[in-house]
């Protein structure tokens, strides 16, 4: 095959493909889209990133992520954050996470700061913790470092309000 064939070859076998061979034929796939570097007609475009992050198949959603950094997709971003602190898979949220970074690392610690303070679920906030833990920098200890003490007796708001349970 040539060219566009064999990308878009490789991400359809990916997409059909059990999971240890997903993750090799992803290996593939990136390397073709290095060594075709020099011919940006080479690539797979945001809708096919988009729907890979929707995929049922997490290896076809961790695929996704990594693609997208190495296509520079900026235009993934706000799916890729979505997918970093939604998906069930760690490895999914992690390729995300670290894809994030590679697109732009102020922009993704703002929104893994973001997600800590005003996620939807106890999972999200969660995972926006993990990461900002994995990636971030002196600042993201402070940042996390709030949340902590607001939570403890020791001067947080479980001090303000009369608590009956279990204290962890």
């Amino acid at each position: 095959l040539e060219g566009q064939e064999r990308v878009d070859y490789l991400w359809d076998k990916i997409r059909k493909g059990k999971p240890g061979e997903s993750a090799l034929l992803t290996g593939r796939l990136i390397a073709e889209l290095d060594r075709q570097s020099l011919n940006r007609e080479l690539k797979l475009g945001l809708a096919d990133i988009r729907r890979g992050l929707r995929d049922n198949n997490p290896s076809v959603r961790r695929a996704a992520a990594l693609v997208a950094s190495r296509v520079d997709e900026q235009q993934a971003f706000s799916p890729l954050l979505t997918t970093s602190v939604r998906d069930d898979s760690r490895t999914v949220r992690a390729a995300c996470a670290d894809t994030l970074m590679h697109l732009d690392q102020d922009r993704a610690l703002s929104a893994f700061s973001s997600k800590l303070w005003r996620g939807k679920s106890e999972d999200e906030r969660v995972y926006a913790a993990e990461h900002l833990g994995n990636h971030g920098d002196a600042l993201s200890v402070d940042t996390l470092m709030v949340p902590l003490f607001s939570s403890t007796t020791s001067g947080g708001s479980a001090q303000a309000t009369a608590y009956f349970g279990r204290q962890v």
